[in-house]
């Protein structure tokens, strides 16, 4: 059953970017989250992504909207409607922004970025990601003895995995983190506007 699964994944997505022709899966989360067997539903999502591409670079323009925050047990909840968490038991619980990017064909990828209306603000810690594996049970925190309230989490605002051959057609996933939790200062940091560029180097990738 789960090859089954993954055979009809791979050939919807391979069609979505036969028809969009622009480079990048709109629905790339919700075909990876229908993989692992979460509702899809990233079609409707409020993220928006202007995409620009040559044969030796891809050009990004996201802007995020439509985040929601809400208190739990005293700690603080983000989402984003129709979006993805990272989901890292024992990692905070933050929302993702995950697509599926064709990048160019051949060379070493390299990933750019710039950050624009970025802003600070306090508000209570987040959860750390577990799953419900108890009836009744309780989320876990991130205390002040946790390793994630020494520096940033996640680290980096935008990531991207490694190349990988669907159909013949080169892809990498490409992350971006909305919120981001700063252990140290004990507060959030919040990106609207994302710039990112993949580019193809001469050496062999």
């Amino acid at each position: 059953m789960k090859r089954c699964i993954y055979v009809f994944c791979v050939l919807v997505l391979a069609g979505i970017f036969t028809v969009t022709g622009s480079g990048i899966g709109a629905a790339g989360t919700s075909l990876e989250s229908y993989c692992e067997g979460f509702v899809s539903g990233a079609i409707q999502s409020p993220i928006r992504i202007d995409v620009q591409q040559t044969s030796r670079s891809v050009n990004l323009d996201v802007s995020v909207s439509g985040q929601e925050i809400q208190t739990v047990d005293d700690r603080t909840v983000w989402r984003i409607p129709n979006e993805g968490i990272e989901g890292k038991v024992g990692y905070p619980d933050l929302p993702v922004v995950t697509r599926w990017v064709r990048v160019p064909d051949n060379g070493r990828i390299e990933l750019s970025f710039q950050l624009s209306n970025v802003s600070h603000f306090a508000a209570a810690p987040p959860h750390a990601f577990q799953l419900s594996d108890a009836e009744g049970s309780s989320p876990q925190s991130i205390d002040s003895n946790s390793e994630f309230n020494h520096g940033i989490y996640p680290p980096e605002p935008v990531t991207i995995g490694e190349p990988v051959i669907m159909r013949g057609v080169r892809m990498v996933v490409m992350s971006f983190y909305p919120i981001r939790w700063d252990g140290d200062a004990q507060e959030y940091i919040s990106t609207q506007n994302f710039q990112a560029e993949i580019s193809a180097s001469n050496e062999r990738g």
